[in-house]
């Protein structure tokens, strides 16, 4: 039996991190040193195994919880783009104040998903 992974595809774009994103959410951004902003980043890279562009676009359940930016592109051979991921303040404020009263298996069970 072959069986194909999407590295072995030669149109396929190599995702870091590969399965989930991780935000830190804080009380008070402005105490932690922080910039106030819950965001994460994500690298797409073209593994060169064709000489052609890839195009990518990330689409999330949660459009107006998540901005990503850029949401879609052009990865050129043997190059990388990094996708930005952020949560909007408003909803960051929701998560912790969740994670508060019901703790992490709440936020484990979440629908967010992209």
């Amino acid at each position: 039996k072959n069986i194909t992974t999407m590295s072995s595809l030669p149109h396929a774009l190599e995702i870091d991190p590969e399965s989930s994103l991780q935000f830190t959410i804080t009380r008070d951004p402005a105490t932690d040193g922080s910039d106030g902003s819950s965001r994460c980043t994500m690298t797409l890279r073209h593994p060169g195994h064709t000489k052609g562009y890839l195009a990518f676009k990330v689409k999330t359940t949660q459009p107006r919880r998540y901005l990503v930016r850029p949401n879609q592109g052009i990865v050129a051979p043997n190059s990388s783009e990094t996708v930005s991921i952020l949560l909007v303040d408003k909803d960051r404020q929701v998560l912790y104040s969740t994670y508060e009263r019901l703790g992490q298996s709440a936020l484990d069970h979440s629908k967010d998903k992209f």
